[in-house]
């Protein structure tokens, strides 16, 4: 009796199944608009990681919905996004770099203002031109890379239908400037 008011509640329970002679945890939870879903796995902390990532994946699947209406962001918004709420389990230093790439070498163009479903590949060919006449390959790396992240993510939670990063090549050494330092004695 417990266990079906649990279940109606949305709790959950624990049990276990042998299924061809091995045993497995599972768990059963009822989840709005999914119905009743059961995780197995050999132990209950394998069990708990795919409850979690079903659970992520439907806020994925809601905020895809949301952002359905909201499909005219602009490059802006949708970088910070990945930053600040996308990104914000990455390790620190990778947040801090990419804070620091968007605020020092992306939020100054103008293509930053522009919706994104607007943004093509040719745009972006010129910019990363542009960006490899005036820094280093390094500098060039972490800027392909936050852009293309960006794209990624918007294609992913369907802002837009293709990525226009996606046949971009990235730079290499020799078709970047070099920076040459200047020694004063």
């Amino acid at each position: 009796m417990t266990n079906k008011s649990r279940n109606l509640k949305g709790e959950g329970s624990w049990f276990e199944r042998e299924i061809n002679g091995k045993l497995y945890q599972c768990y059963k939870q009822k989840y709005k608009d999914y119905g009743i879903k059961t995780f197995y796995g050999s132990t209950k902390m394998e069990v708990k990681r795919k409850k979690d990532r079903f659970e992520e994946e439907i806020k994925y699947r809601s905020n895809i919905k949301k952002n359905e209406e909201n499909s005219n962001m602009t490059l802006r918004e949708c970088i910070l996004m990945l930053i600040f709420e996308y990104k914000q389990y990455s390790k620190k230093s990778t947040q801090k770099t990419d804070e620091s790439t968007y605020k020092y070498y992306i939020s100054k163009k103008e293509i930053c203002e522009r919706y994104i479903n607007e943004i093509s590949e040719n745009d972006m060919v010129e910019l990363m031109r542009q960006y490899s006449s005036e820094y280093s390959c390094g500098t060039i790396n972490h800027i392909y890379n936050l852009y293309n992240q960006t794209f990624s993510m918007a294609k992913k939670m369907g802002i837009i239908s293709v990525n226009p990063m996606e046949y971009v090549k990235k730079p290499t050494e020799d078709n970047v400037a070099k920076k040459r330092r200047t020694l004063y004695f």
